[in-house]
């Protein structure tokens, strides 16, 4: 049986927290808008601002970073979610439809590769 626990965590002016192993994790980061931190996946995600735009950020559950990734140029990301199967998602709002929606949750690859999964309704 595969447990998918999202994490909690807190966002502060200057950064975001989470308790891994029994101690606090805490990393540094402006303007974050949105934050998850996935427990079976051992990975924390932060989006926040940056000047062209938002930034999708990567850590180790330890608060090493992993990546950072831009959105596609036609899109921005929207918010951090969890599926019961495919773990976090980042939500993409394209500025065009793709095959008719606008918003659709993307995995997210150990890289940053970001894959369309399903619409974001």
């Amino acid at each position: 049986v595969t447990r998918s626990i999202c994490m909690n965590v807190l966002i502060s002016n200057t950064g975001v927290s989470w308790t891994h192993k029994n101690k606090v994790v805490s990393v540094q980061l402006q303007d974050i808008q949105s934050a998850l931190a996935h427990e079976a996946s051992n990975v924390a995600f932060a989006l926040h601002a940056v000047p062209m735009g938002t930034e999708l950020v990567s850590f180790s559950l330890d608060g090493n970073e992993r990546f950072r990734v831009l959105p596609p140029p036609d899109g921005r990301f929207s918010y951090l979610t969890l599926h019961p199967k495919l773990g976090p998602l980042v939500v993409i709002t394209y500025a065009t439809q793709h095959n008719g929606w606008f918003d659709w949750h993307h995995t997210i690859g150990p890289n940053g590769e970001l894959t369309k999964s399903s619409p974001a309704y």
